[in-house]
């Protein structure tokens, strides 16, 4: 059994992907480190992983109204 739920989004021009809800945080798991370590560790690299660090840093950065 997965530990993420798939979402598919449609960006318009941007295109279209599936949101994985939870994948990050199973890699930090199988990684052994905290959520904030991984992105920090993964925040400089390409691909996937990069992206959803870099993500994921951004929307911790998001004030609540």
């Amino acid at each position: 059994m997965a530990l993420y739920k798939k979402q598919k989004v449609d960006l318009g021009k941007a295109g279209k992907f599936t949101i994985k809800k939870g994948a990050m945080t199973a890699a930090a798991k199988r990684e052994g480190v905290s959520n904030s370590e991984y992105e920090q560790e993964h925040k400089g690299d390409s691909g996937l992983a990069g992206k959803r660090a870099r993500l994921a840093l951004t929307m911790k950065g998001w004030k609540h109204k």
